[in-house]
């Protein structure tokens, strides 16, 4: 009996110090959590990669592996149409991959690059370094360089340097909106320490899907989702308490919008925590700097609703330059059988082929 005793008490102590253990090494470090979270993000990732696969047309060239710095994550692939001819310019589209900062990379959306790119724009797909490998702000000093890299190359790779939108989903909705306010607000991109790839009349619009614009407001989640994001954030920042930082601080694109931001086509999902206190609040923060007594003009705004997914958006049609902004509040599916993303694919076309 006794040594019985002794080897269930071993067991438990076993059990106790492995739960110790364990919990040690969730609240030390953000690794554990981080890559549970990569990995649910990289294989809902292929999920929606396989629904859009039918979709991609086979007349798309792709320029693969283009090496725009130093590190093994500084590349970048480029989408055209094969029939496009020597020298010709197009449009250009430059989407950033989401994943909360610790995961996803360019070929996760390859076959909506391809849909693009038969659509006649040149459509680039940047990697950069995710955290907790590399931090805050090595991903956007990359993407900076990326966009560098595409102004140089412009020729070789069929790029309108005259005529880009930048656009990104989740996190990489988030690091254009950083993009966008160091190329269009100098007091900021003297804050960050970098110096603008592009001018502010290069860039002809955004589209930001389901992005975070305000670091303060994901201090007040709570469940599941605050549990992601912290762990998403301090993995990304290297800083536990991010909402304390003040160099984080300026991850807070909705402070840093002027009224020369570019127009921007905003959305989130019906069933996305983040759509009421980010999409909305960069979309209202944009309009209002946009419609400053300088700048301000006629307007209209219409309501409608989508037939395949009966969700309602809002657009601001501003007269002027052919500028819009607006928000689209979407479906959470990125996809459906008849119309892969067909409403962001529209968001494009409504920038005027970028004129």
């Amino acid at each position: 009996m006794k040594i019985r005793g002794l080897a269930a008490a071993s067991a438990v102590l076993v059990l106790a110090a492995g739960v110790v253990a364990a919990v040690t090494a969730v609240t030390a470090s953000p690794w554990p959590g981080a890559l549970l979270i990569r990995f649910v993000f990289g294989r809902d990732a292929a999920k929606v990669k396989t629904a859009l696969e039918p979709h991609a047309p086979d007349d798309v060239r792709r320029i693969g592996n283009q090496r725009y710095g130093a590190g093994p994550d500084a590349l970048l692939d480029v989408y055209l149409s094969a029939s496009v001819a020597d020298g010709e310019a197009l449009p250009t589209i430059v989407w950033t991959h989401g994943g909360a900062w610790i995961s996803g990379n360019k070929r996760d959306a390859a076959p909506y690059f391809a849909i693009l790119a038969a659509a006649g724009y040149t459509v680039v797909a940047p990697d950069y370094s995710v955290g907790p490998g590399r931090q805050y702000p090595t991903a956007v000093l990359q993407l900076n360089d990326a966009l560098r890299y595409l102004h140089d190359n412009a020729e070789r790779l069929h790029i309108d340097r005259n005529r880009i939108v930048l656009a990104g989903d989740s996190a990489g909705a988030q690091l254009t909106s950083q993009l966008a306010a160091i190329v269009t607000n100098p007091d900021y991109a003297r804050a960050m320490g970098i110096t603008p790839a592009l001018d502010a009349t290069q860039l002809k619009g955004l589209v930001l899907c389901c992005g975070v614009y305000n670091m303060a407001a994901l201090d007040h989640l709570r469940g599941v989702l605050g549990w992601g994001f912290h762990i998403a954030t301090w993995s990304y920042s290297g800083v536990r308490h991010y909402t304390s930082d003040p160099a984080l601080k300026l991850m807070s694109t909705v402070d840093y919008v002027t009224a020369d931001f570019p127009a921007a086509f905003i959305t989130g999902g019906n069933g996305d925590g983040l759509t009421a206190i980010q999409s909305k609040p960069l979309a209202s923060r944009s309009w209002r700097a946009w419609a400053s007594p300088r700048r301000r003009c006629s307007s209209l705004t219409t309501t409608r609703r989508h037939s395949r997914t009966s969700t309602s958006s809002l657009w601001t049609l501003r007269r002027a330059r052919m500028r819009s902004s607006g928000f689209w509040d979407s479906s959470r599916s990125v996809s459906t059988p008849r119309r892969p993303r067909g409403d962001i694919c529209a968001a494009f076309s409504w920038f005027g082929r970028f004129n």
